[in-house]
């Protein structure tokens, strides 16, 4: 038997964090967040992951490295809860500076911008009658560690992820199956 569970969900989370990791990242390479000898052979997020923990090893609440750069992350809209495509999206505190730190300082704003703008949409589904005990993640920002854990201290909510890392895939697979007509149900081509 499926369970159905009501959706909160933000579109173009990764987009967003592309955007706060800079256009070029710390190998020189516009849009490429491969491994390279810069990062120690790291992917891109988790060298920025790993250098925000040194930044942040003196720090009681690693929050308080972004206490004075704040980004809004509608850069394409939101679509929930406030369903205004024309919204765009702000950074305030931003210096002309170009360091590793405010690189990494602008990701970290971006993915705290995220969890608020996901706690934005629970309060709008409590506020509908919703109750919310657990927040289940998928896709590819599912696999970063920062962002899982932003997402659960802002929201003050356990997060359960997929024991298969393409739920996104799988799921997207499963429909197109059904749809071409291959399976008569989605509860078929599951069984």
């Amino acid at each position: 038997m499926l369970s159905w569970q009501p959706t909160g969900r933000r579109t173009n989370s990764g987009g967003g964090c592309r955007f706060g990791s800079g256009r070029r990242n710390s190998c020189g390479r516009a849009s490429d967040r491969r491994p390279c000898r810069r990062t120690g052979g790291l992917h891109f997020y988790s060298f920025l992951n790993s250098f925000l923990e040194k930044m942040a090893e003196d720090l009681k609440n690693p929050d308080e490295l972004t206490a004075s750069l704040h980004v809004w992350p509608d850069f394409h809209g939101n679509r929930s809860p406030l369903a205004d495509q024309g919204l765009k999206g702000m950074v305030v505190g931003l210096s002309l500076s170009q360091s590793l730190e405010d690189l990494a300082l602008l990701y970290l704003a971006t993915v705290q911008a995220t969890a608020l703008g996901t706690r934005h949409i629970l309060e709008a589904m409590r506020e509908a009658g919703h109750d919310i005990s657990t927040m289940f993640l998928c896709g590819g920002l599912s696999k970063n560690p920062l962002f899982v854990q932003t997402h659960a201290n802002v929201t003050g909510l356990p997060v359960v992820l997929p024991a298969e890392r393409e739920a996104v895939l799988i799921g997207a697979a499963v429909l197109g199956a059904c749809a071409s007509g291959d399976y008569t149900s989605i509860q078929v081509q599951l069984s």
